[in-house]
């Protein structure tokens, strides 16, 4: 059956977590519209078969090999866009993260109205200025230009989307199709590339003539660092939010737990331990 969005949550530890983002987005999306699958990195089967107990098999890509992160993110997400594509009828692909929480319904339907033009290819918090990232442009710029038949005029080094919730079109996913970067060439990014999925997606979205839009941050607060209050994020407009663990360095399994569990309460669900 045909959904107009895919939402594929990937996956590499902490199943308890996973499977509390599952619920959500289960519980906050329309099921009309919208599909939901995992892929997990091949670093953890074990959590590859919990959840192709919960979703069914069809729902789940477990990698063959572990991909990590950075540059392996954009191969594990080349491989699930293709491999999906060959399960599964749909519309645009969102990519979200296992510490990705929706908090209220719509965030689904709210993206698909924003895709009112084939020239949009990619839609998340967009940033064209990260400094970080625009380093590591410019040390593989001849590189990557060689990979890619020239650099697009329309690309900012260092601009990105954070890649704990973003999307890839239609046009977005053929464009991608059309240029070649999502073959077997690009399969293994780490091998020629340090920059990460969310940073080198701009740039491949770029290369293939396709425009960015930004998430609205009143209702996606998606970011790398939380600087706000999460326990108080269901008083405002926001329908997902990233991550759940306040910032990448937190390390105390207690400071998510305490955020989960009081959006689990607000969801019905009994506390996670």
């Amino acid at each position: 059956m045909y959904k107009d969005l895919l939402i594929c949550m990937r996956c590499h530890a902490h199943t308890d977590f996973v499977l509390d983002s599952l619920d959500a987005v289960y519980q906050m999306t329309d099921k009309k519209t919208t599909r939901i699958v995992c892929a997990v990195d091949g670093n953890n089967q074990r959590l590859g078969k919990i959840l192709s107990k919960v979703l069914g098999e069809d729902h789940v890509l477990i990698a063959n090999r572990r991909y990590g992160w950075g540059p392996g993110l954009w191969s594990l997400l080349a491989k699930s866009v293709l491999e999906f594509e060959k399960r599964f009828r749909f519309g645009h692909f969102m990519t979200i993260d296992y510490d990705t929480l929706f908090i209220k319904p719509g965030a689904d339907l709210e993206v698909l109205g924003m895709i009112d033009s084939p020239d949009i290819g990619l839609i998340g918090n967009h940033n064209l200025s990260n400094k970080h990232w625009e380093v590591a442009f410019h040390r593989e710029r001849d590189n990557l230009s060689a990979r890619l038949g020239g650099i697009p005029k329309s690309y900012v080094p260092g601009e990105g989307v954070q890649g704990g919730c973003f999307v890839l079109t239609r046009s977005g996913i053929e464009g991608l199709k059309r240029k070649r970067l999502l073959d077997s060439h690009w399969a293994n990014a780490a091998s020629f590339t340090t920059i990460a999925d969310d940073h080198l997606v701009t740039l491949l979205i770029r290369a293939a003539g396709l425009r960015i839009l930004d998430l609205p941050s009143s209702r996606f607060y998606i970011v790398w660092r939380s600087e706000k209050n999460l326990l108080a994020l269901h008083k405002t407009n926001i329908k997902v939010f990233h991550p759940t663990k306040l910032r990448p360095e937190v390390k105390d399994r207690n400071v998510e737990l305490r955020i989960r569990n009081f959006y689990r309460k607000l969801r019905g669900r009994e506390p996670l331990i």
